[in-house]
């Protein structure tokens, strides 16, 4: 649930200083999720055909920065998140 929540939250438009001090990491492993879909309904306006849909989720790597008052979750590749530590400089 927490991945939704963060993939929601890059889609409207939070964004992240450019570098910062690594104050937090996180990693979501990769995931599906399958929703159903209606795709048939008969005159009393019952669903009678549900197709499933899938849908995969890659893996994420993330560093929260702070540079100064300006503070959020910046999208790295699994070298970056390796590479920096809570509490150092990125980049």
């Amino acid at each position: 649930m927490a991945a939704v929540l963060v993939a929601a939250a890059l889609l409207v438009g939070c964004s992240a200083p450019e570098r910062g001090t690594v104050v937090a990491k996180r990693y979501e492993p990769e995931y599906t999720t399958t929703t159903w879909t209606c795709y048939g309904y008969d005159k009393n306006g019952f669903c009678t055909l549900q197709l499933p849909t899938s849908n995969r989720w890659p893996e994420q790597w993330q560093l929260r920065l702070r540079d100064g008052d300006d503070e959020g979750w910046r999208a790295v590749d699994q070298a970056d998140y390796h590479e920096y530590e809570v509490g150092e400089e990125y980049p």
